[in-house]
């Protein structure tokens, strides 16, 4: 059995924040990670049910092989992290699938859930389940191509004119960036693009609203991270907006 997602268009990133040791401490880590991965599920659950699907049931699984690993998606089960499609039908019949799938670990600080994979595909509603189109993000991607991007399925006339090795290589082999890991694409944004494109249709006229919470909450812990990553950037500013910032004891004392 496959500890990782299975999913078109790429391979999990192998760069997880190994678990540090059997402690009580780090048990207590453990579980907390896996609340917060808990939290995040229901969220994605919400804002796919309250928008363009209605019967999404996205959960989170450990992966068997190191707790410290949690997978995110449709209907899991502890026996298999790969979880099933999602029908894109707020009314009537499917219009469409979708691959919702999430690769989870610990932060380095160990405190917080970090989103090492993050992959949805849209498929369309034949037989096939023929792909238009996959968004994705791996952490630390390994062969050089941006973090964040998007890959569409189809053919491209511009393309051949780089010659065959292109041709073969399929449009759908092309990374379109799609942010920094900062700021990257979420799924709020894929679903925003769907309603826009009439890909899909939603419950109601609401459904900007459903996007909005799950846009704020990564917004706000994306900024969190880049201040902590950058401090001296986020003093600088606040001390230019009148701000009175005093540096921490530890650092005082220096």
């Amino acid at each position: 059995m496959s500890s990782s997602p299975s999913r078109p268009g790429g391979g999990i990133s192998p760069h997880l924040t190994p678990t540090a040791s059997g402690s009580a401490s780090n048990r207590s880590d453990l579980r907390k990670i896996f609340s917060l991965a808990r939290d995040f599920a229901s969220d994605i659950q919400h804002v796919l049910n309250a928008t363009i699907c209605n019967n999404a049931s996205i959960n989170a699984q450990r992966d068997i092989t190191d707790p410290s690993v949690i997978a995110i998606g449709n209907r899991l089960t502890a026996a298999s992290l790969r979880g099933e499609l999602v029908p894109i039908c707020a009314r009537g019949k499917p219009t469409g699938w979708l691959k919702v799938e999430y690769l989870c670990s610990i932060d380095g600080a160990g405190k917080y859930l970090m989103v090492v994979n993050a992959f949805v595909g849209v498929y369309a509603a034949d037989e096939a389940r023929t792909p238009l189109c996959h968004f994705d993000y791996e952490r630390d991607k390994a062969d050089g191509y941006p973090e964040a991007h998007v890959q569409v399925y189809g053919e491209s006339t511009a393309l051949a004119t780089w010659g065959d090795r292109f041709a073969d290589r399929g449009l759908h082999r092309l990374h379109l960036p799609a942010g920094h890991r900062r700021f990257r694409w979420i799924l709020e944004d894929v679903i925003e693009f769907l309603v826009s494109e009439g890909l899909a249709v939603p419950h109601d006229d609401t459904w900007r609203d459903a996007l909005k919470p799950g846009r704020k909450k990564f917004m706000q812990s994306q900024l969190r991270a880049a201040i902590r990553n950058d401090t001296e950037t986020a003093v600088l500013y606040l001390s230019e907006c009148d701000y009175s910032i005093h540096p921490p004891e530890t650092v005082r004392r220096r």
